[in-house]
């Protein structure tokens, strides 16, 4: 039976790779869970696209979006998403869409629509009846969102449907 010892310089030469390889793990963690790499790297292996997904306190974050329809994209968790041609960057390295998102829209909201939005909701708090979201606005203009066509119809053809 032979027994094999190692040398003093081996030993130290394992010890320095290991040591090494552990760092380069520890880094390859740091980047996975405190970077958007994760995410771009599912978004590139799926093929789908990117949406930074802003708030009202301006914080955001990336989240992959599944295209289900023409212009339509879908996140898990969130909803849909109206989507525009043009109004997206592609990411250079990765060559992934990029789309940025504000309320239900993942693309720059014309200035228009801003302005009309706003005097809706002057007009509204003038009278005391905020509008505080997409289906109090759609109910005061007749309007319902049908949960099963994914789509918006009049309230009068809402009711005969039921």
């Amino acid at each position: 039976m032979a027994t094999y010892t190692l040398t003093q310089g081996a030993f130290y030469t394992m010890i320095g790779i290991y040591s090494f390889a552990g760092l380069c793990i520890l880094i390859l963690f740091l980047i996975a869970f405190f970077t958007p790499a994760l995410i771009f790297l599912k978004a590139k292996l799926s093929r789908s696209s990117v949406i930074y997904l802003l708030n009202r306190a301006q914080s955001g974050r990336f989240v992959v979006a599944k295209h289900y329809a023409e212009g339509i994209a879908e996140v898990k968790k969130v909803g849909p998403f109206i989507m525009t041609e043009n109004s997206h960057t592609i990411e250079q390295k990765s060559k992934v869409g990029l789309f940025f998102a504000f309320g239900e829209y993942a693309t720059t909201l014309p200035l228009k629509w801003v302005y009309v939005l706003n005097k809706l909701k002057e007009r509204a708090i003038i009278k005391g009846e905020p509008i505080k979201n997409a289906d109090i606005l759609a109910n005061r203009i007749g309007l319902k969102f049908n949960e099963t066509l994914k789509v918006w119809e009049n309230i009068d053809a809402a009711k005969k449907q039921d």
